[in-house]
């Protein structure tokens, strides 16, 4: 990659491969809420109800 003129350097290549897991990491993230979306895998409603049927409700 150095040698290419990609980068310019192995630190440069590092920061670089962070960057892209970063970015791949942020979009398989979309990709499963979508996907956890479709399956109907999501919770909607009132926060406190939803709580109290979780047994989470304040104290």
């Amino acid at each position: 990659m150095i040698d290419s003129g990609y980068a310019s350097n192995k630190a440069d290549v590092v920061r670089r491969a962070l960057i892209r897991l970063r970015e791949e990491e942020a979009i398989s993230s979309v990709l499963r809420a979508e996907q956890n979306i479709k399956e109907g895998k999501v919770f909607s409603g009132d926060l406190d109800e939803l709580a109290s049927k979780l047994n989470l409700s304040k104290k």
